[in-house]
């Protein structure tokens, strides 16, 4: 039916974890930059970015493992009927 991505779930989530810290970092850093008050210190500011990617990367391994799931259904379900 459909391709597979050839990467594993956890790779893709990981990577996907990364993104949204360092773009995090980089916009609290752009708002310091422009002159606004930031009220975290750099440690706490890299400490929340990394929670905020492994949170993003959980939220995306388990919605992929889902879709990776009904998608096996599905599969299995239009080989029983013939389709191919």
């Amino acid at each position: 039916m459909t391709d597979k991505p050839k990467t594993p779930i956890w790779k893709r989530a990981a990577m996907r974890g990364v993104i949204v810290a360092v773009a995090m970092v980089a916009l609290v850093e752009l708002l310091r930059a422009s002159g606004r008050e930031v009220s975290a210190d750099r440690g706490q500011e890299i400490f929340i970015a990394v929670a905020g990617g492994a949170v993003w990367a959980t939220f995306y391994a388990l919605m992929a493992s889902g879709v990776d799931k009904m998608m096996k259904k599905m599969e299995s379900a239009a080989k029983e009927e013939g389709e191919p």
